[in-house]
């Protein structure tokens, strides 16, 4: 495995155990096999991290979106409740 491949999936170590798991099989892939096969399989363990990280990143964007929804929905039930007619301040007639 190159030294690019390991450096890449240490970086993206994290607390789930995906990067050791990644590493493992890359090892595996390289005591087991060898040449082409082995290059290809090395392709995939890399697309596997590309993926594994776009997902990452994707679901980084999505929790900060949602917490920013969560953020504009509170401030536009507050607007709501401001510009609503409330019984007890209407006069009577």
């Amino acid at each position: 495995m190159s030294s690019d491949l390991k450096k890449q999936i240490r970086t993206y170590a994290d607390p789930s155990g995906f990067a050791d798991r990644l590493l493992a099989i890359a090892t595996q892939i390289e005591r087991d096999f060898d040449g082409r096969e082995r290059r290809r399989l090395l392709e995939l363990v890399s697309e596997t991290l590309e993926r594994h990280v776009a997902i990452r990143e994707n679901t980084r964007l999505a929790r900060e979106s949602l917490d920013q929804l969560q953020a504009d929905q509170q401030a536009l039930l507050q607007l709501f409740d401001f510009i609503s007619a409330r019984p007890e301040s209407e006069t009577m007639h």
